[in-house]
């Protein structure tokens, strides 16, 4: 596993950046922070299991390398979106659509 100039982190078999030791994805916490707003301690608050340390290493990548990481998280929001526009709605989701619930 590659390991990168900021401590926590690694390139783990598959190609993904996660914090070093665990499975969490870098990208998870990036979108809890942009999603929901969350700072370090909150994020840590959130997953109790990550060190604060390994969280602000988190974000001191993705701001480092902000421009590469928001087209990434892009890139996979439409492609999320693709594939959820190719599936026909189950029942459920044409009742509340039907409903007014859903667009």
């Amino acid at each position: 596993m590659a390991v990168l100039d900021f401590p926590h982190l690694e390139v783990d078999e598959r190609g993904t950046l996660v914090i070093s030791g665990t499975k969490f994805k870098v990208l998870q916490l990036i979108r809890e922070h942009l999603s929901y707003g969350w700072d370090a301690p909150e994020i840590q608050q959130q997953h109790p299991q990550l060190a604060l340390s390994q969280v602000h290493s988190a974000l001191g990548h993705y701001y480092d390398h902000r421009e590469e990481i928001d087209a990434e998280l892009q890139h996979r929001e439409e492609l999320v979106n693709e594939l959820c526009a190719r599936q026909p709605d189950s029942p459920v989701r044409q009742k509340l659509r039907d409903a007014g619930c859903l667009p």
